[in-house]
C-alpha cells in the first residue's frame, strides 16, 4: 500500500515558516535538510513505544509477553512556502500537531473537489441543517458518478469527498475534507510542485459556482471565532434583543409545555421575551450560564420529559464577511451568503397577500386560538383549531388544519415561536400525508364537519375534494408590514419551509404561504 500524505493550507495571515502558530500540541523536532532550501521546513515526531489498552484487558485471560504488542507512533510535517502561502505536508500521525486554528478548512474538499470527475466518486460525506442536524455518509464499491449517491443539491452540502482521480500515469485515491490526503510523491522537488499546483487549484475552485453551491454551509470549529461569536451573542442578549430566538433543542410527540426556571411558570410556547423576564435581577448572560441553565420539557400528563441546556435552544443570526454565522441547536454554522439566496428565492415563489384570501391582520393582541375562529368567521371558512385526529401510526393526536375552506387547508403559527422549526413541519406535512393516502381522514372530516359544524364544505359524498385545486396555506402571524416572507424568516425556518413545501407539493398539493 502506497505511503500517503495529507496537506492543509495555513490562512493567508501565516506566511512565516518559523511561526510559532504553524503547530500545537508537543514540540516536535526541527530536522537539517540534505540540501538547504529556504522555502521548506521539516520536523520529526519522534515514535514513544507505548502498551495499548485492551492488552491489559487480554492479560487478564490470556497470557503474552506485553513487550511483542508495543506500538508506536511517529511522523513528519514537511512545511512548503509558495507564493507567500505555507502549506503543511504531513506524514504518519503527525496531522495533530498541526494548529488546526489556523487553516483553510475547505481546503482539501476543494482540491478533491477539483480533481474527481463526477464519475469517479467513492465516497462522500454531506450536512443537512434540518430540524434534528444529519450527517450522511454514503459509499461505494466501485467508483460511480455522482448522481447515484442522490444528493439533495437545495439542503445537503458536501463536507468531505472522496474518489478516483486520474493522472497522466495512473491513477489515485484522493480524499478531500480539512486536508487532502494522496499517495505522497517520492521526492522533495515532486512534492514542492504538488503545492504550487494544489494552491493554484484552490483558488481556482473556490470560484466554482457548483462547489460553492454544494459547500455553502460549513460547522465553526474555531475556538477563536466560537469565542467571538459567543461573546457577540452575550451582547445581544444583555441588550434584550428581539434578533434572537428560542426553538426546540429536540422534537416529542408530546411536548406540551415548558420552564424557564425549576419553579417557574409553565409555557407552552418558548418565546425570548420569557427568558428575559425570568432573568434574576441584576444577572447577566455569559457563555457559562447559557450552557447550565436548564429549559424543562413537559408532556401532555405535567411529567417533566426532558430538559435542555439554554445554549442549545438559542438561535440567532451575525452578518460576518458574507454571508453570516448561525447559531442553532448548540453549534455554530458559516452560511454563504449564495446559500441564504437560494432558500429566499426558492420560499419566495410561493409567496401571496393575506388580502388575495380575504384574511384578516392580526393585532399582536389575540392568540392563535382567538385569530383563527376571527379568520374562519372572516373567509366563511370552518375553525379546526385543537381539532384533533387520531391515527394507529402515530402516538399523538393530528391536528388535521386551523381555519379550512373549500380550496384551502389553512395553518396558523406565530413567526416568532419555537414551534415554527418543528410543529409546523409536523404538522402540515402529516396532515397533507394522511389527506393524500388515508381514506379514514376523509370519512372523518365529513363526519366532525356535520358535527361541529352541521355543514361539510370540503368534501363531496364520494370523499373527492370539492375543489378542483386544494392547497395548503401557511399563515404566519406578525402584526407588522414587511415586504417579502423570505426575509422576514430566521434561517432555521427557511430550512424548515424549504423541506415542508417540497414534501407537500411532491403528495401533488399546493402551497402558498402569506403573513398577517
Amino acid at each position: 500500500m502506497p505511503t500517503r500524505i495529507a496537506i492543509c493550507l495555513f490562512e493567508d495571515h501565516i506566511t512565516d515558516l518559523n511561526d510559532p502558530n504553524l503547530m500545537g500540541g508537543q514540540p516536535l523536532t526541527k530536522i537539517p535538510l540534505n540540501n538547504a532550501d529556504p522555502e521548506v521546513a521539516i520536523f520529526l515526531k519522534m515514535s514513544n513505544d507505548s502498551i495499548p489498552d485492551w492488552a491489559d484487558v487480554v492479560n487478564g485471560f490470556a497470557s503474552f509477553k506485553k513487550d511483542d504488542v508495543t506500538t508506536a507512533s511517529s511522523g513528519a510535517i514537511l512545511f512548503v512556502q509558495c507564493k507567500k502561502r505555507i502549506l503543511a505536508c504531513c506524514f504518519g500521525t503527525s496531522v495533530a500537531n498541526i494548529n488546526k486554528e489556523n487553516i483553510i478548512r475547505d481546503f482539501g474538499l476543494a482540491i478533491a473537489f477539483n480533481r474527481i470527475s463526477k464519475r469517479n466518486y467513492k465516497g462522500i460525506e454531506t450536512y443537512t441543517l434540518t430540524e434534528n442536524p444529519i450527517t450522511n455518509n454514503r459509499s461505494v464499491a466501485m467508483p460511480s458518478t455522482q448522481s447515484n449517491f442522490n444528493l439533495d443539491t437545495y439542503l445537503e452540502t458536501i463536507t468531505e469527498l472522496s474518489g478516483k482521480y486520474y493522472s497522466s500515469t495512473r491513477s489515485l485515491l484522493v480524499k478531500g475534507k480539512e486536508f487532502f490526503s494522496t499517495p505522497t510523491p517520492l521526492s522533495l522537488a515532486e512534492i514542492k510542485k504538488l503545492c504550487s499546483v494544489l494552491v493554484n487549484e484552490y483558488d481556482k475552485t473556490i470560484k466554482n459556482v457548483e462547489f460553492k453551491k454544494l459547500t455553502a454551509v460549513s460547522k465553526v470549529k474555531s475556538k477563536k471565532l466560537i469565542d467571538y461569536l459567543d461573546d457577540k451573542l452575550c451582547e445581544v442578549l444583555n441588550k434584550k434583543a428581539t434578533s434572537v430566538y428560542l426553538v426546540d433543542y429536540q422534537h416529542y410527540e408530546d411536548l406540551q409545555s415548558y420552564s424557564l426556571t425549576p419553579k417557574g411558570n409553565k409555557h407552552t410556547e418558548l418565546e425570548i421575551d420569557d427568558l428575559y423576564k425570568d432573568l434574576n435581577k441584576g444577572q447577566k448572560f455569559t457563555t457559562a450560564y447559557l450552557k447550565t441553565r436548564r429549559i424543562s420539557v413537559y408532556n401532555n400528563d405535567d411529567q417533566q420529559i426532558d430538559e435542555w441546556p439554554l445554549y442549545r435552544c438559542l438561535f440567532t443570526e451575525f452578518a460576518l464577511n458574507i454571508g453570516g454565522h448561525i447559531l442553532y441547536k448548540g453549534n455554530w454554522y458559516e452560511i454563504q451568503k449564495r446559500y441564504l439566496d437560494d432558500l429566499k428565492n426558492f420560499i419566495s415563489t410561493y409567496e401571496i397577500q393575506a388580502s388575495s384570501v380575504g384574511l384578516p391582520s392580526w393585532d399582536k393582541k389575540k392568540n392563535e386560538g382567538d385569530y383563527n375562529i376571527e379568520a374562519a368567521k372572516k373567509i366563511n371558512g370552518q375553525c379546526w383549531d385543537r381539532v384533533f385526529y387520531k391515527h394507529g401510526d402515530f402516538s399523538y393526536g393530528i391536528e388535521f388544519c386551523d381555519v379550512l375552506v373549500p380550496n384551502y387547508v389553512i395553518h396558523v403559527k406565530k413567526l416568532a415561536t419555537s414551534s415554527l422549526n418543528s410543529h409546523l413541519l409536523m404538522q402540515t406535512y402529516v396532515s397533507a400525508q394522511l389527506l393524500k393516502s388515508d381514506p379514514l381522514i376523509r370519512k372523518w372530516i365529513k363526519s366532525e364537519a356535520k358535527t361541529r359544524f352541521k355543514k361539510n364544505i370540503f368534501l363531496k359524498p364520494s370523499n373527492d375534494f370539492k375543489s378542483p385545486d386544494v392547497k395548503y396555506l401557511i399563515v404566519l402571524m406578525t402584526g407588522t408590514t414587511v415586504k417579502s416572507i423570505a426575509d422576514s424568516l430566521p434561517f432555521f425556518s427557511l430550512v424548515t419551509f424549504n423541506m415542508m413545501i417540497r414534501r407537500v407539493t411532491q403528495l401533488d398539493f399546493g402551497v402558498e404561504i402569506c403573513l398577517v
